[in-house]
């Protein structure tokens, strides 16, 4: 390689956007150049990493839901718009914590995680979904200019959002779709606990769901102020008496989910008691699929092809809580092409006469990586 005009003999060690260092030298003239180079980049050019692949930027992942399947350990979720260390946990009421040693870095395709979300010999489970960049000012609600990094071709967004306290301020999503499941946390560290407050479309807009609990829906004007969520917004109540969706200047995190064909479907059905169960059309097979029973209280329960790449699916994470994995019991589930099928007659999943509320991710979108949904005619 070559430095000034003259030939220089040695070697030499990238790390591009960061920093060069090169050593051995052929002349004095480059001697007096040996060392470090400096890391800022020419002005129109950028450091050479996924963040600046323009083309690539939407793959991203915006959203992961780490869990230890071995141990008895916390859920984490983390965000780009929160920032990488910054968990808030789905079995608990707590607001954020920072630690460093968690998520580390979002990925194409992942992310690379620390020590603490590495325990020896432990199996893990991350569900990622993808964003689209840390977010951008979105002032479609009343009141409240949000922050949103929204997949739309996905149907999900994140968003983050500081409450007013007010009845009837709405929050922009960023969707142009209407939602049909929004998991909604206070994650301020300068306030207290609170419940994650839940909107399901099979539950409608004057209850909520706790994601951290087992209960049944709480009835009330207080989480969304009876108003169904619209393409663009959705609506807050007052917060309800433990503020968990609207509790004035303080800051929330929302991650918002709406339909879209062969890829993703929220509803509901009623359990039969029968290891003949409940089949439930979803119009592709599941690779993730999240239930509660709305008609007991009961656990939440989470079922992937990732876990069980074979039926019947058996292996459950419950978000409510931070148990490990559970194998064993009478859970028996199967993945059909065009949705799934309950072979157990377990109370958490398929209770007689009992509704329950789902939501369920296909593992070919589309019909295939990069292929287009077959409609039939």
């Amino acid at each position: 390689w070559r430095i000034g005009g003259t030939t220089l003999t040695g070697a030499i060690t990238t790390n591009f956007g960061q920093w060069i260092y090169y050593s051995g030298y052929a002349t004095t003239e480059a001697s007096s150049a040996k060392g470090y180079f400096s890391a800022t980049p020419p002005t129109g050019f950028v450091a050479l990493n996924q963040d600046n692949a323009a083309s690539n930027t939407a793959g991203i992942t915006g959203f992961v839901w780490n869990k230890d399947r071995d141990a008895t350990e916390n859920h984490y979720l983390f965000d780009r718009i929160r920032g990488v260390g910054q968990y808030i946990s789905s079995n608990s009421n707590a607001v954020q914590v920072d630690s460093p040693l968690t998520l580390t870095r979002f990925l194409q395709d992942g992310c690379t995680v620390g020590s603490n979300l590495s325990n020896d010999g432990d199996s893990y489970v991350n569900w990622q979904w993808v964003g689209n960049g840390t977010g951008t000012s979105n002032s479609e609600g009343t009141n409240i200019v949000s922050t949103v990094s929204a997949n739309t071709t996905a149907g999900f967004s994140i968003v983050k959002y500081t409450g007013t306290g007010t009845a009837g301020d709405s929050v922009g999503h960023g969707l142009g779709a209407v939602p049909k499941l929004i998991l909604i946390k206070l994650y301020d560290t300068t306030a207290g606990t609170r419940n994650w407050s839940v909107y399901h479309v099979s539950v409608g807009n004057t209850a909520a769901l706790r994601l951290d609990t087992t209960d049944t829906p709480q009835t009330s004007s207080a989480y969304f102020n009876d108003v169904t969520p619209t393409s663009t917004v959705f609506t807050l109540g007052t917060g309800g008496s433990d503020n968990s969706t609207n509790s004035n200047n303080k800051d929330y995190i929302a991650y918002v989910f709406s339909e879209v064909e062969g890829y993703s479907k929220f509803g509901a059905y009623y359990g039969n008691g029968s290891s003949d169960g409940t089949q439930v059309y979803l119009g592709f097979k599941p690779s993730f699929l999240m239930v509660k029973s709305i008609g007991t209280t009961a656990y939440w329960d989470i079922l992937d092809s990732t876990r069980d790449t074979s039926n019947p699916v058996t292996k459950r994470l419950h978000p409510n809580t931070n148990e490990s994995e559970a194998t064993a019991g009478s859970t028996n589930c199967d993945f059909l092409a065009q949705g799934f099928k309950w072979r157990d007659t377990k109370a958490n999943e398929n209770a007689s006469g009992i509704n329950f509320i789902y939501a369920a991710f296909a593992e070919n979108p589309f019909g295939g990586s990069n292929v287009a949904q077959a409609k039939a005619r």
